[in-house]
């Protein structure tokens, strides 16, 4: 058995790259060491960007894989729920799928398909491609649809027949109406003209009253009272303007250079945050997990609750864990989810320290993935 860290991350490596994608357990199995220990150079080798992990799931665990084998993920689909297989499907024969002509159901599953589905947008829509599609097949896909959409019909044109036609008819109209008209000018002519004769009448010349004492007075007092405001409005101005320019006077520019200047001799003191004070719980399982672990960082802390990165020695060489320690007296399988799910966005196995009991839907869970769950009594 290996015991050189390195040499057991080349070793999954290389089976990683003769078998394909794989479970922690059949790694495990190959290299003959616990599925924890492989579960954590899994974890290390993913988050040195050397591995891929997968979204989809087998069995509640991920299958990891190296770059540029997405194609051999394809058999697991059916590990998929039935939508998404259904959506799986339906993408990769069709190679493209535009969003909005899928039912919804399906729009949903897309979106969970990031193994096999990736968005794009055309003209301002939003269309999935499946993974071994290529750009060049993209174009030729898209391209007739995009000229069918672009084609307007043209308005129907008339020949040069139907245009002499139509010509001719309105010619004719009019030539039927010249003898009605003809006689009935004279008698319009008649008409018009009594009309006229009887709407004239002699305009009276309006007579302009000479102005009265009264609105003299009033003309004069209007004048006067629009000068007073002319003057007011002047001197308010003038106040303003010599105002500005003694606040002008007072403020001392300072060079740009003296702004922008940064002393580097000058240390700038940062805000120190409050720190609250730890609980008993807090202090009582940090001297306990040092005596066993090594605390590489801390996490965060509450009363009840305490989290950080500890380095486990072991024969294949220093693994790092998320580790939670917890006061609760029954832990459920939520909690255990919960804290698998942040120690894998790092990604890091887990360990859980607890003082209490554990219910049996989280005891179930912990088997299940134990490879990457570990759980301790303290």
């Amino acid at each position: 058995m290996p015991t050189d860290p390195l040499e057991t991350k080349n070793k999954i490596l290389s089976i990683l790259r003769f078998k394909g994608p794989s479970l922690p357990i059949h790694v495990a199995s190959q290299i003959k060491i616990s599925s924890i220990f492989a579960g954590a150079f899994l974890s290390e080798l993913a988050n040195e960007d050397a591995i891929k992990i997968s979204n989809i799931k087998v069995g509640g665990s991920p299958l990891y894989y190296i770059k540029g084998q997405e194609s051999m993920l394809d058999p697991f689909y059916k590990y998929l729920p039935e939508k998404e297989r259904e959506a799986f499907l339906s993408l990769k024969q069709n190679k493209i799928l535009e969003d909005k002509k899928q039912e919804p159901a399906i729009r949903v599953a897309l979106r969970s398909l990031k193994d096999f589905a990736f968005p794009f947008k055309k003209d301002e829509e939003i269309f999935w491609r499946f993974h071994s599609t290529t750009e060049q097949e993209v174009r030729e896909i898209l391209e007739p649809k995009i000229k069918e959409k672009k084609e307007i019909p043209e308005p129907e044109t008339k020949t040069k027949e139907q245009v002499q036609e139509i010509k001719e008819e309105a010619e004719e109209k009019p030539v039927k109406k010249e003898g009605i008209r003809k006689e009935k000018e004279p008698k319009e002519k008649e008409e018009k003209e009594e009309k006229k004769e009887e709407k004239i009448e002699v305009s009276k010349p309006k007579i302009i009253q000479p102005a009265t004492k009264k609105d003299r007075q009033l003309d004069i007092g209007l004048k006067v009272a629009k000068s007073q405001k002319s003057k007011i409005s002047d001197d308010i101005q003038k106040q303003e303007f010599l105002m500005k320019e003694k606040t002008e006077k007072l403020k001392i520019k300072k060079p740009e250079f003296q702004e922008n200047f940064e002393n580097p001799l000058i240390i700038k003191e940062e805000p120190k945050k409050k720190e609250k004070p730890k609980s008993l719980f807090v202090t009582d399982i940090i001297e306990k997990i040092s005596r066993k672990y090594l605390i590489v960082e801390e996490k965060y802390y509450k009363p009840r609750e305490y989290s950080c990165i500890v380095q486990i020695n072991s024969e294949l060489g220093p693994i790092n864990f998320l580790a939670f320690a917890t006061e609760k007296r029954k832990l459920s399988e939520t909690d255990l989810k919960k804290m698998l799910s942040e120690a894998q966005k790092i990604p890091l196995p887990a360990l859980v320290l607890h003082k209490g009991e554990i219910s049996r839907k989280a005891a179930d869970y912990s088997k299940s993935y134990f490879s990457v769950l570990k759980i301790e009594r303290i």
